[in-house]
């Protein structure tokens, strides 16, 4: 075992208990998808390792509760071995993403391709800011915000952008929201918006911004609230030029093919009702209509 990245993992997943030599364990899922050969994989070591007050979280990931502190080495290389144990539980690298134009036909852009790229540039670029900050990154392919990105250090909405004829992929770029404790939060600002495959661009100017200017012990919000949002609008607009699109701005992160924007019946909750809504009243309708007909005798 890698005594070193142990040591990361207990720092970044870990969560001491009120019982006395119990932890609870946070396992990132990666945008909240796990196969289901690698569920009842997991679902053997919660037998093994845990009680029965596992949870999933709100951050699409995986809370195991009540594992016994010798027991600790034991889950990790168990969770190692089907791949579950990166570090970084709600940390920077825990990205949120709705499903996106992966399957929502609501979606405009692909929240799940994108995170998978940023999560890629953190761990690769900014492996040190994962347990340095408590920062948090949500993305949303649509205004909708299933991905939460309204309430986020650091948000991205799935949008479009135009370029003579072309319709390319974009990013509208959010800072300074989140939970501030006590029952009290406050929404993220909309700075600007710019192709999507300059996102990961836009994220790494950020984390570079905040880990060199923010003053000592400065969480996200003092510092965005110190900076501006003109300051961040003023040091990216240059990003959303769409004077010279290329080739590769036309193909949304995650697919091969061109951009093409289409829009149906998703499957967040609002839609969801409309939907039902609307199947009831048709069903009504033709109930009304057959009790006609058959009064009639038609």
């Amino acid at each position: 075992m890698n005594t070193k990245e142990f040591n990361l993992w207990k720092k970044t997943n870990l969560f001491k208990q009120k019982q006395a030599g119990y932890f609870s364990v946070g396992l990132p899922i990666e945008v909240g998808d796990i196969s289901s050969s690698k569920a009842r994989e997991l679902a053997k070591m919660m037998l093994e390792f845990t009680r029965d007050d596992n949870r999933f979280s709100l951050g699409q990931s995986i809370l195991l509760r009540d594992v016994e502190e010798g027991h600790l080495a034991a889950l990790y290389n168990s969770l190692k071995e089907i791949n579950l144990h990166r570090s970084g539980f709600h940390k920077l690298n825990d990205i949120v993403a709705c499903p996106g134009t992966d399957t929502c036909n609501l979606g405009i852009a692909s929240s799940m391709g994108l995170a998978k790229v940023l999560q890629q540039l953190i761990e690769t670029e900014f492996h040190s800011l994962i347990e340095k900050y408590d920062l948090n990154i949500k993305i949303s392919g649509c205004m909708n915000a299933c991905g939460q990105h309204t309430l986020a250090h650091i948000g991205f909405q799935g949008m479009t952008v135009k370029a003579n004829e072309n319709i390319a992929p974009a990013t509208q770029i959010l800072l300074g929201g989140g939970v501030l404790g006590n029952g009290t939060g406050r929404f993220a600002d909309k700075v600007l918006k710019v192709p999507a495959k300059r996102t990961p661009e836009v994220l790494r100017w950020i984390l570079n911004d905040y880990d060199t200017e923010r003053k000592s012990e400065e969480d996200f919000f003092a510092y965005y609230d110190r900076r501006t949002k003109d300051y961040f609008y003023q040091n990216l607009k240059h990003y959303s030029d769409v004077t010279n699109l290329k080739n590769s701005d036309l193909i949304d992160w995650g697919v091969k093919e061109k951009y093409k924007k289409e829009i149906g019946i998703g499957e967040c909750a609002g839609v969801t009702i409309d939907l039902v809504q609307t199947l009831l009243f048709d069903a009504k309708e033709s109930f009304d209509w057959a009790t006609e007909a058959y009064k009639n005798e038609y």
